[in-house]
């Protein structure tokens, strides 16, 4: 099976595709429940934010805990000062599934 061919397969099976690229090889990075994989390297990483190859962390419980934890962080700071009700819907929203992809990974 060839890495197309594997990402129709993830995205058929439920699996989320990134707007984020693999640092190491520039393939589209998947979502797949809350572990970032890369389909070419076969590899599972988390790139902390700004980095590249050299900086890529491995998927230790405590990468992936520190970016849910930045993440639920910069919404809840965007969400204290939204006026807008369809963006207040949007990021009460997004807040609520990152909490429950943390209780999903036992954090």
């Amino acid at each position: 099976m060839d890495e197309t061919d594997e990402m129709v397969r993830l995205l058929l099976s439920g699996v989320k595709m990134l707007g984020l690229h693999c640092p190491r090889c520039g393939l589209m990075l998947f979502d797949r429940g809350g572990s970032i994989l890369c389909v070419r390297c076969g590899e599972v990483r988390v790139v902390r934010e700004g980095g590249d190859a050299d900086s890529e962390v491995g998927d230790s419980d405590s990468s992936v805990k520190d970016v849910f934890e930045r993440k639920r962080a910069d919404l809840l700071k965007r969400l204290e000062s939204e006026e807008d009700p369809v963006v207040i819907a949007a990021l009460s929203d997004a807040i609520s599934k990152l909490g429950r992809a943390m209780r999903g990974r036992g954090e």
